[in-house]
């Protein structure tokens, strides 16, 4: 049964065996988010070699994939990606990874633990989609970010604001709360904000939480 996660990679490495395509498409994301991706192959796209001269946490093996190198590379990683586009040695890495205690993105088609979905992201907002369609996660995905407007961009940031203004000045959890609820369905700050204006919108959530310039 698969669970949606999210994960904080900003400390933790990513190794990537295959420097192929999928490789280089794991490559680019993890190394967006992770602190250190350490791609390991006998060869590497254009693209990956590309990449990786522009990204300093982005580092190139070239070496040819063997038990005592896997063995070596997966010790550190938080997350093991198996892209080598041999399915034999994919399902070999992606055993010795789990018997070192690790999370396994086999992009190969095997076993995995970890699923890379369809990511939509607009400002702060973080979405993933996986439906084991890669084709419909696609469609899914161009289909959410349109839905997604920019008055719900500022409601988040007004709401990230309302929510560090209550951790000042109201001491209850259940309080807070209940503010935050207050402050999302109060129709003449859902009016400001339509009418983009945040800093009125922000002066009226300090009016409301009893605050004092």
């Amino acid at each position: 049964m698969v669970i949606p996660l999210f994960l904080d990679l900003r400390n933790k490495e990513v190794v990537i065996f295959g420097g192929g395509k999928v490789g280089e498409r794991r490559a680019s994301l993890f190394a967006r988010h992770a602190g250190k991706v350490t791609v390991i192959s006998s060869d590497f796209t254009g693209g990956l070699k590309s990449l990786a001269t522009k990204l300093d946490n982005l580092a190139l093996i070239q070496e040819s994939i063997t038990p005592p190198l896997v063995e070596k590379y997966v010790e550190n990683a938080s997350i093991v990606v198996v892209a080598t586009g041999d399915r034999g040695l994919n399902d070999a890495i992606t055993q010795t990874a789990r018997r070192h205690g690790k999370l396994v993105n086999n992009a190969g088609g095997g076993e995995t633990d970890v699923l890379v979905p369809a990511i939509v992201k607009k400002g702060d907002v973080h979405l993933g989609i996986t439906t084991g369609s890669p084709v419909v996660s696609r469609h899914l995905k161009e289909k959410i970010s349109r839905a997604i407007e920019k008055e719900d961009l500022l409601l988040l940031e007004l709401q990230g604001y309302a929510r560090d203004l209550s951790k000042e000045h109201i001491p209850r959890q259940e309080d807070r709360a209940r503010f935050l609820r207050r402050v999302f369905t109060d129709p003449s700050i859902r009016q400001l904000i339509k009418e983009d204006k945040v800093e009125e919108a922000k002066q009226k959530v300090f009016a409301l939480v009893g605050g004092k310039k």
